[in-house]
């Protein structure tokens, strides 16, 4: 052996065991002293904490998707009212993903939002291309719905001019 130190890593890997179930018995009789100090370091040190949690979970999504996954077996009926309350307090996001999800499902189209909604009643958005959409009010948008694409396009097109030139 060279020193003591090289000694003291060698005797701890041959007893790993050991120590761990010395740690552990440590930490189970001095749980809420340990947690306290936690807490304590943690608003000391607020910035670390967060650059440290903010790398991790960089460097470990396999361990966040599994933690995920387990969450969600462990607790559906909490998500299922947390999604439910998501959706009640924000109807126009909720609205927004649904369309944009089936939409891209549908005919490959994209969803850039060209100007913010200024229609304060239900509508739907309408692409005036493949890519780019702005919203219509619903009755307008489906009075023209139809068979022929080219006509649709053509008049709502029309109204979105007249719209959003007042506005």
């Amino acid at each position: 052996m060279r020193n003591r130190t090289e000694y003291n890593h060698l005797h701890y890997l041959n007893n790993k065991k050991y120590y761990k179930e010395k740690h552990h018995q440590w930490y189970l009789n001095n749980k809420e002293k340990k947690l306290k100090q936690n807490k304590e370091w943690k608003e000391k040190n607020k910035e670390k904490w967060e650059k440290y949690n903010i790398n991790w979970k960089k460097h470990n999504p396999e361990k966040i998707s599994k933690q995920n996954k387990r969450y969600s077996l462990k607790y559906p009926e909490k998500i299922k009212q947390n999604l439910e309350q998501w959706i009640k307090n924000n109807p126009e996001k909720y609205m927004l993903i649904q369309i944009k999800h089936n939409n891209k499902r549908k005919r490959e189209l994209g969803f850039n939002l060209l100007y913010e909604n200024i229609i304060k009643e239900k509508f739907d958005y309408h692409h005036i291309n493949n890519i780019d959409v702005i919203a219509l009010p619903r009755d307008i948008h489906r009075l023209y719905h139809g068979n022929n694409l080219l006509e649709h396009k053509f008049m709502c097109n029309e109204i979105i001019k007249q719209i959003y030139r007042r506005n």
